[in-house]
């Protein structure tokens, strides 16, 4: 008779140790997640704790560029920067003017500490909490570690909105740089409609079958055109002028005019297959060229005035997707010496969205070839050169400010363009709009009616009513 030894539980055994295994497994998987998921909230909490430092650096350049224009209001000038750690209003001017790659200008003008009594640096400017009993700390370790200020700006920008459809400045130019007086810039390039890619491009204004513009009814978000059709607007004048001389043209001068730009998307337009817009005929280095004749042809009462179409080949492979060149004419000679000489004072811009879309855009000023208007400073690892061009540079029309801030290890950074509440009482885009009386209900308008006969038309050749 044979007897069979077995051991009793072992099928247990391996139910109990797979099952654990298993569990393990699922709880290491959910603690992995639960710690993802901390390190996500910890890092976001940092991120928005080192960009509120960030914006603290710029609070505080509002404040030294305050302490600057203060001093500039006194009649101060700017002097050599020497020891004392106090300074002077010509040493604020000098430290704010004079281009270069101080992070520390900003506390040195307002007096913050950034080392510590032994000397050590303190790597930013300290961002204190303080509580309701007057003592301070600085747990996440926040500070703005620098923060830089530019007067001295290649460009001029700004952000058009539904709520803000029109911008209108008087272009200052940076005469320390070079004499580039209003009369010497020949060339303004506008840019807009920034970060559009191939996807996001949507050309409702534009039939590429019909060759055609139009400006259909935004009836949805699909319809909205990306880029939008944008105004350009100029303004001019010599010295002395007389308001009638902002209504005419006089021997190919004109004191303002305005051109509307509708992006084509990648098509080039064509004088023989134009329909209803001005083809772009000529380009400078593959960017669309508005002759100077658009802004005169627009003062002219009597001329048909169409929009330009504009193509914007390389979407999305720069910082924005159309360009143009427009070319400036020159102002009418109103004090007749035979001069027509641009004012510094008499010499505004202005860019409109017609149909209300939101979009970026950035205008840059030139001279004529071969004519210094402004310089370039830049930086390389073999060190700062600057670099002569036939590019305007722009004072006091905005401030350009780059902050970083940091919380604990984690680094953001700002960069913020600031200008003044200054606005021009200029009625560009805004034209009388009739609307018919409403019903007995008064739920609906009534058609206006459009049916009276012209009595009178005036003649802007002759000058007459016939």
């Amino acid at each position: 008779m044979n007897i069979k030894k077995v051991k009793q539980g072992a099928a247990s055994f391996y139910v109990v140790a797979f099952s654990t295994l298993i569990l393990l497994v699922i709880v290491a998987s959910f603690t992995a997640l639960v710690i993802a998921q901390i390190t996500r909230s910890s890092n976001d909490d940092l991120s928005q704790s080192a960009y509120d430092s960030a914006l603290a650096g710029v609070e505080d350049a509002k404040l030294a560029y305050y302490n600057y224009r203060n001093c500039v209001a006194q009649g101060a000038k700017a002097t050599d920067i020497d020891d004392d750690p106090t300074l002077t209003c010509g040493e604020i001017i000098t430290l704010m003017e004079e281009p270069g790659e101080d992070c520390d200008v900003v506390a040195k003008i307002l007096g913050r500490k950034t080392k510590d009594e032994d000397g050590n640096d303190l790597g930013g400017v300290s961002i204190d909490e303080v509580n309701g009993t007057g003592s301070s700390s600085n747990n996440m370790q926040q500070a703005y570690t620098c923060t830089k200020i530019q007067t001295s700006l290649r460009d001029y920008r700004a952000t058009l909105s539904e709520s803000s459809p029109t911008k209108a400045v008087q272009v200052k130019l940076d005469d320390s740089v070079s004499d580039s007086v209003a009369n010497n810039i020949k060339r303004i390039k506008i840019s807009w409609g920034s970060n559009i890619s191939k996807s996001k491009a949507v050309w409702s204004s534009y039939d590429s079958g019909s060759n055609k513009v139009s400006f259909p009814r935004i009836d949805s978000e699909a319809t909205i055109a990306n880029p939008p059709t944008i105004a350009f607007a100029l303004v001019q004048a010599e010295g002395s002028y007389r308001m009638s001389d902002f209504d005419t043209v006089i021997d190919g001068k004109t004191n303002n005019g305005m051109v509307f730009l509708t992006p084509l998307g990648s098509n080039t337009s064509y004088p023989g297959q134009t329909s209803n817009y001005n083809p772009v005929t000529e380009y400078i280095d593959g960017i669309n060229k508005i002759p100077s004749s658009a802004l005169v042809k627009s003062n002219d009462k009597v001329k048909e005035n169409l929009p330009y179409g504009i193509g914007c080949p390389e979407l999305g492979e720069g910082e924005f997707a159309c360009s143009a060149i427009i070319e400036l004419p020159e102002p009418i000679d109103s004090d007749g010496d035979g001069v027509s000489i641009r004012d510094d004072d008499n010499f505004v811009v202005a860019v409109a969205l017609p149909y209300g879309q939101a979009t970026d855009f950035a205008l840059e000023f030139f001279c004529n070839e071969g004519v210094v208007c402004g310089k370039q400073t830049i930086i390389s690892d073999s060190g700062t050169t600057e670099q002569i061009s036939n590019q305007a540079n722009l004072r006091g029309m905005q401030i350009a400010i780059d902050s970083t801030g940091r919380a604990n290890d984690l680094f953001r950074r700002v960069e913020t363009r600031l200008e003044g509440n200054t606005d021009f009482s200029l009625s560009i885009m805004g034209p009388l709009e009739l609307f018919g009386a409403k019903d007995n209900n008064e739920s609906e308008n009534v058609s206006l009616k459009k049916d009276y006969a012209v009595t009178c038309e005036w003649n802007f050749d002759t000058k007459t009513c016939e």
